[in-house]
């Protein structure tokens, strides 16, 4: 066991027993981070970010992503992620992110106000920056105010590519 500390640095920290440990220095601020029941650790700070067996993976816009500052991630009962930033709110499915390698597409749904949104910046710049209710509902802290999401009521047909960052 142990606990995760991201910081403002871009510094990913471990406490546990033997004391507090530096894992990983990223190039912009942690904004959240995951660790799903694999032990892989997903953090966003400059693009997503997959760590296990002492390595680190950045999936970013090279991955499809077409925004490098990623912020909320949260999981969905269907094992999808949901990431938020100033262009929109992403889905990927956990799945397919734990099996990305370097060079290929990763399928991702991007939305935004075309989708219903009442804005594209689900970035509040706080964390937690998202929520899951009960019901399987998913809640995002944004600059708009709160952003509910029902999973199950949106498409996931990944849609043509989105430009990414060179």
């Amino acid at each position: 066991g142990g606990i995760w500390v991201g910081l403002g640095d871009g510094r990913l920290l471990r406490a546990d027993a033997s004391g507090l440990a530096e894992v990983m220095r990223f190039g912009d601020r942690v904004r959240d981070l995951i660790e799903d029941a694999d032990g892989t650790l997903w953090v966003t700070a400059d693009g997503l970010w997959r760590g296990r067996d002492g390595g680190w993976t950045q999936l970013g816009g090279n991955a499809g992503f077409p925004v490098l500052v990623l912020s909320s991630l949260i999981e969905d009962g269907d094992g999808d992620f949901w990431i938020g930033s100033g262009r929109g709110l992403f889905r990927v499915s956990r799945a397919v992110a734990s099996a990305w390698q370097p060079g290929l597409p990763l399928p991702i749904v991007r939305y935004d106000t075309r989708d219903g949104l009442p804005t594209a910046a689900i970035d509040s710049g706080r964390a937690p920056g998202a929520w899951a209710d009960a019901d399987g509902r998913l809640w995002f802290a944004s600059n708009a105010g709160l952003v509910e999401i029902a999973p199950t009521r949106m498409a996931v047909e990944p849609g043509p590519p989105v430009p990414a960052l060179p």
